[in-house]
């Protein structure tokens, strides 16, 4: 009934001819099945048998399969001779519409925990068939997903088309997860139709395409690059710091070195021992109100920049781990030094993290005959940062162990540059603890390599009058390459890269002035621009701070200021501070008192810059913008084994928060001092939060 075989003509013919004209009517009955066409005349001329014209009868192509069809043309003719007999034939339109059935290869997205997804294949009939068909369906068992865990166990039946119906459908419900996994597949086979129609699709195919790789890749891409920069600048800070101490043989000069008078610092300032482990606790405050996960690396943060120095001709103990130490050529020096770093950040949408890393950074060198100072340092990391808002809604915790060797070399190419290279490998563990997915973990690597250099643009030493002055540019750049390794949760890998490149300018001023007070100036400005993958930008940073201090009266001040000049995330921050202590008259007993007002981060940061990406020590509003005035007095006197302040104190902020401080320090004549400190700190519409402190310190 189709092609080009779908019609056929029709013909009269007289078994004998006759001696008049003949006229033949040919009729067919009416269907949809054929068309006639519109001459239905054949005429025969006398003496002749055969007619001269042709009836067309046309099949009509319906794309039904039907069976065959049968058809009866009868022919009437008559002339003037009179009535002919009538005459019929049986005409067959053959069927050649073949049904076929076929089945759909879907594709769904998993989804997350406690949610199912509906896969739906379907079955096809090619065309309407004029009577019923059925056919059976089976889970073929050959697909990659498992059924009870990845989607509902498919039990099979059969799909029944009634008369006119092309189309049926199997629905499987998906079972949906976190984990992050490869795409998943269902199979599901077509058997037995009836009537026995060809299946030219046998067998369907479901995808199940996984979602869950952006839980894991946010972290990764937010949370563990940026660990990773921070783990990498740490040990960079460091061995550049334990270069500059041996190889650069430069002077540096901070308040720590002129007389000074006991004065403790405000909030914002880092000066080490009591204050600052109270400076560490107040943040930790304002980890809870915020509520975010409280720390679990209080001892290093009390331990933050404490360092130590040993060469068996030289030993010291110092606050920072360039203390100047070793150095001598074929001497083992062994050097160390903790560093904790706050960290915080933000991606798309809501997602928001905040956490703290700890690294502990131990080294060995020794100067060879010709200069060069080799040596091997050992870095071990640990983080814990809780987060919120990532894509698929949830929180959690994501933690992280890294344990890196680094060798380096620095030398000096004259008494006023120095350079130093090292290159580092490290491995690591991460684990994702996020409370609507599985708990899950990834090992991980890291390969870096740095380069620094310092060059001391001009030095005045003058000791007649005990003045200083001293400008120093610096530099630095590092690479670092991060790899995350495959597992059941992530079963392909991932890699990410970062550089940075930093560059800073500093002056040192110190004298002695005419009142026999000190008077020490330091001004720094810096510059950081980060590359590669996660948070990049260009930050710089202007501070400084002056420090008078007056033995003889017992006076003594310190102002910072500090200003963020530009960032490329647009945050905007600026700090200054002025703090004044004094005892009376100089004296070495006796009353003392503290005054400070405070606003904003007053503290310099071209370190901070450094030490931290500037990104991610993105610093609260809280934090950024308080304003906080601060006093306490003491007594200071003699006991047993050196001196003794009792003292009381207390602050006030802006934003409407409250501490109360009552304590006692102590000072022996062996370089050894402790602190006990009780404290009460109170914030508008929170519980009023006590809290007990004791510190001690140790040099030699």
């Amino acid at each position: 009934e189709s092609g080009a075989n779908n019609s056929t003509t029709v013909t009269a013919t007289l078994n004998r001819a006759s001696g008049a004209d003949t006229s033949i009517t040919v009729s067919v009955p009416t269907s949809t099945d054929y068309t006639l066409s519109a001459n239905k005349t054949l005429s025969i001329a006398a003496g002749s048998t055969t007619s001269t014209g042709t009836v067309k009868i046309t099949a009509v192509n319906n794309a039904v399969s039907g069976g065959d069809k049968m058809l009866m043309v009868s022919a009437t003719a008559v002339n003037s001779d009179g009535m002919i007999q009538p005459s019929a034939l049986i005409l067959t339109i053959t069927d050649d519409d073949v049904l076929t059935l076929s089945i759909s290869s879907p594709s769904v997205a998993e989804g997350a925990t406690g949610s199912t997804a509906t896969m739906t294949f379907t079955v096809s009939l090619s065309s309407a068939s004029p009577v019923q068909v059925t056919v059976d369906y089976a889970d073929a068992g050959t697909g990659t997903a498992t059924a009870g865990t990845d989607y509902a166990t498919i039990t099979g039946g059969m799909l029944t088309f009634a008369v006119g119906e092309t189309s049926k459908t199997i629905n499987v419900s998906v079972i949906g997860d976190l984990l992050s996994e490869s795409d998943e597949t269902v199979v599901v086979t077509l058997s037995n139709p009836n009537p026995s129609y060809t299946l030219v699709v046998a067998s369907g195919t479901g995808t199940i395409t996984d979602d869950d790789t952006s839980v894991l890749g946010e972290l990764d891409t937010e949370i563990v690059v940026e660990v990773a920069r921070e783990v990498t600048t740490s040990v960079v800070a460091a061995i550049s710091s334990r270069v500059a101490s041996v190889v650069d043989r430069v002077a540096v000069v901070t308040p720590a070195n002129v007389p000074s008078v006991e004065v403790p610092a405000t909030d914002g300032f880092t000066t080490g021992g009591l204050f600052s482990i109270l400076a560490h606790a107040a943040q930790h405050d304002r980890e809870r109100e915020r509520g975010l996960q409280r720390s679990e690396m209080s001892l290093y943060h009390s331990l933050d920049g404490a360092s130590f120095v040993y060469s068996p001709s030289v030993l010291s103990a110092t606050g920072s781990a360039g203390a100047s130490g070793g150095g001598h050529s074929g001497i083992l020096t062994m050097w160390g030094s903790v560093d904790y770093r706050k960290m915080s950040g933000s991606g798309e949408g809501r997602f928001r993290w905040d956490g703290e890393l700890a690294s502990l950074n131990i080294g060995t060198d020794t100067m060879s005959e010709s200069g060069v100072l080799v040596g091997l340092a050992a870095g071990a990391s640990k983080g814990s940062f809780g987060y919120q808002g990532s894509t698929i809604g949830g929180s959690g915790v994501l933690k992280m162990r890294v344990k890196t060797l680094n060798p380096y070399v620095g030398w000096s190419l004259s008494e006023s540059a120095s350079l130093w290279a090292s290159i580092g490998y490290g491995k690591g563990k991460i684990n994702y603890n996020d409370n609507e997915a599985e708990a899950s973990s990834s090992k991980m690597s890291l390969t870096s390599a740095a380069l620094g250099g310092r060059y001391r643009l001009f030095s005045v030493d003058d000791s007649a009058d005990g003045r200083l002055i001293q400008v120093s540019l610096k530099g630095e750049a590092w690479g670092l390459q991060n790899k995350i390794e495959g597992g059941l949760q992530r079963p392909m890998g991932l890699k990410y890269r970062a550089q940075g490149m930093r560059i800073a300018v500093e002056r040192h001023r110190s004298g002695v002035l005419e009142s026999g007070a000190s008077l020490v100036l330091l001004g720094e400005a810096g510059v950081r621009w980060d590359g590669g993958d996660g948070d990049t930008g260009i930050g710089f940073e202007m501070g400084g701070t002056a420090d008078y201090s007056n033995s003889a009266t017992g006076m003594k001040v310190v102002a910072t200021a500090r200003v963020l000049v530009d960032h490329e995330s647009d945050r905007k921050e600026w700090g200054a501070g002025l703090t004044v202590g004094h005892r009376l008259d100089g004296r070495e007993t006796g009353m003392t008192y503290r005054y400070s007002l405070s606003h904003g981060q007053a503290e310099s940061g071209v370190d901070s810059l450094w030490d931290s990406s500037a990104f991610s020590r993105a610093l609260s509003e809280e934090k950024s913008l308080a304003t906080r005035l601060g006093a306490e007095v003491g007594y200071r006197m003699h006991g047993v084994g050196g001196l003794y302040t009792p003292y009381v104190g207390f602050g006030v902020a802006a934003n409407s928060k409250r501490d109360y401080r009552v304590g006692m320090r102590y000072v022996g004549s062996s370089a050894v001092s402790s602190g006990l400190e009780f404290e009460r700190r109170e914030a508008r519409s929170k519980r009023p939060d006590h809290r007990v402190m004791l510190t001690g310190q140790m040099s030699w």
